[in-house]
């Protein structure tokens, strides 16, 4: 079968056509992308007031300074892998102290259970006067 020149430009039309179409479908789907996000794109995290409460928790434990050391290297570490999977799951999560007066969710307290629940919580010694003498005697002696 032979192409004339005719044909050849009804194929080089069509094909046009066809590249005009698509542009026009793809265009008007990233329209529509990004006029209407996803309402859980954004998320807020108090991200230091999480850790400041683990090491504060750790302070006031009797642990050994080794297993102080190892649970909060555990600790951040589990920390960091939780907030990855909201980011590997599309959702930006903002520091809380970066945000100013917005209705973004706070998902402070479900990283802290998901936490909590691969990293055990650090046991605070409840008798503060045990702790006092431990902390008298590494300080060198009593008043």
């Amino acid at each position: 079968m032979k192409i004339g020149i005719g044909n050849r430009q009804n194929v080089r039309y069509a094909l046009t056509l066809l590249g005009a179409i698509a542009t026009i479908l793809w265009a008007g789907w990233v329209t529509v992308q990004v006029s209407n996000p996803p309402s859980n794109r954004f998320a807020r995290i108090q991200l230091q007031s999480l850790i400041s409460e683990y090491i504060s928790k750790q302070a006031r434990s009797a642990s050994s300074p080794e297993a102080i050391g190892a649970q909060t290297k555990l600790f951040m570490a589990t920390l960091n892998q939780t907030v990855g999977e909201y980011g590997n799951s599309g959702t930006i999560l903002l520091v809380n102290e970066a945000i100013v007066g917005s209705d973004i969710p706070d998902v402070t307290n479900e990283v802290r259970a998901k936490v909590y629940q691969k990293v055990p919580e650090p046991k605070v010694v409840s008798n503060s006067s045990s702790l006092e003498q431990q902390m008298s005697s590494f300080f060198g002696g009593t008043e």
